[in-house]
Parts: structure tokens; sequence; C-alpha cells
């Protein structure tokens, strides 16, 4: 029972490394991945340089202070503009949250009305164009080797709920969709079934949606689970109904950090 992709006050997080760590042991967690938000100057809910240092030193501190009873790891969220030392870290989540193009930079998780703006913005209003662009960018990072684990592959899609921005069954869109993810499958990255779009109450499913999660199975692609908690009251939200969504897709193992690789463990 892991879970990698947890926030604090380092970044847009609502709690500290410690209430975090308190939370995942009190919950009956076997290991916690505390992750920051890689710095992208100006911007607020990312970590500054000085505080991913200091970030660091509190999760070792934490990891010393729980030895014994349960692993902390220190990872990062590292976003595709960002620039950053990831060697420092036991593991990398990458992520793709900014386009920086005309008249931005635009967040790809801002709003609706924000994903509309830049839509016709940047794309004339072409919504499949914006979709390849996305996906391209995600896909880059197979090229990326500290990246370990890709963070909500569909992270596009967060507000095509109840009405849908994005037409997921457009050819362009899946074909864009279905070739980043043959690049990350066969870099040997590993995707998370993020819930964190849930706890938040944006949508009612998970990234990837089933449909791509089917398809990464039939890649042979790998998964893990992430709740991507940004409080301590979200910590591994909706972890089982996750995991039977991995199943349904076809998946009987999720990949979890044992402190020096990541390994399957059967569901």
């Amino acid at each position: 029972m892991q879970d990698l992709h947890l926030h604090t006050t380092y970044d847009d997080g609502g709690n500290s490394v410690r209430e975090m760590t308190e939370k995942g042991l009190l919950s009956g967690f076997s290991s916690i991945g505390l992750c920051v938000h890689s710095p992208i100057p100006g911007e607020s809910w990312c970590a500054t340089e000085d505080g991913v240092r200091q970030f660091i030193s509190d999760v070792h501190e934490a990891a010393d202070a729980l030895r014994g009873k349960m692993p902390v790891y220190c990872g990062i969220e590292f976003d595709s503009v960002s620039e950053c030392d990831l060697s420092l870290f036991d593991y990398v989540i990458g992520s793709v949250h900014v386009l920086q193009a005309a008249g931005g930079p635009w967040y790809y998780d801002a709003s609706r009305e924000e994903t509309l703006r830049m839509i016709e913005t940047v794309y004339c209003g072409d919504r499949d164009q914006a979709a390849e662009d996305y996906f391209a960018r995600v896909g880059s990072l197979a090229e990326l080797a500290a990246v370990d684990i890709v963070g909500h592959f569909d992270l596009l899609t967060k507000f095509d709920e109840p009405e849908c921005v994005y037409d997921v069954h457009s050819s362009r869109y899946r074909d864009a969709a279905h070739f980043a993810m043959e690049r990350l499958v066969n870099a040997g990255k590993i995707f998370e079934i993020n819930t964190g779009a849930v706890s938040r109450g944006y949508r009612t499913s998970f990234y990837p949606s089933d449909a791509l999660l089917k398809e990464l199975f039939s890649m042979g692609g790998k998964v893990c689970l992430s709740s991507d908690s940004h409080s301590v009251d979200t910590l591994g939200f909706q972890r089982d109904k996750a995991k039977a969504c991995a199943v349904a897709a076809g998946f009987d193992a999720v990949w979890e950090w044992n402190g020096s690789d990541f390994v399957p463990e059967k569901i």
C-alpha cells in the first residue's frame, strides 16, 4: 500500500511534511512518497529553489524519524518547462501543466474558461490541434531518462465534465494520445492512475480514462496508484476503486518503489 504523489506546503499542498507522514502512518500505508512541484519562476504553486532544498531536508528528517515504522521517500513532480537537478530525488513524476505560447503562459488545469480561451487564442479554435500539441509534450517525457512516472496522462480533460471541452472520440485526439502513450511505454515509463481530480470535485473518473487505460494494457504498459493528494484528508483517496479500474483494464499488478527500484506488486 503505497502512494508516491503527495504534496505539502512547500508548493500548493495544505499540510506540512510532518502532518502528511503522520497521516500516512496512521492510515496504514506500507510506504509513502512526498513530492514537490519543480520550480517555475513566478509561479506560486511551485516550490522555490530554496524551498526545494528545505523540502529535501525535511523529508529526509521525517524518513529518519519513521525508520523501522514506514519508509518515506523524497520525490519531485517535474514540469516539462522546469529546470531542476533531478538526481537529488528518489523518483521523478513527469507532468505537463503549462503551455508557454502566444499570450501565455496557459495552464491545462486552471479552469474551463482558461482552457477555452487557450484553444481559441493559441489554436484558432481547433480543439484537436490543442490535444495533439498537449500529447506531443507529454510524449516527449519519454526522452527524459530521469522520469519514472507519467503524471495524470490526460490532464487536459480535467474540465470535460459534464460537457466535454475535447472530443475524446475524435480520431485525431485518439491517435495523438495513443502515439504519446506508445512512446512512453517503449521508454519504460510507469503511468499513474490518478484520483486527484475526483477528490477535489472536478471529475467523477480518474486519469487516464478507462479507454486509455485499456489501450495502455494492450501496449504492455505499467501502472501505479496515486492520490495526488494536497491534504491529509485525501491521502490514498479511492485507492480501492483505482485498483478496481486497473483490474478491469486487464492489469494484475501495480508498480511500487522499494527504495532502489520499481517492482511489480500483485493486485
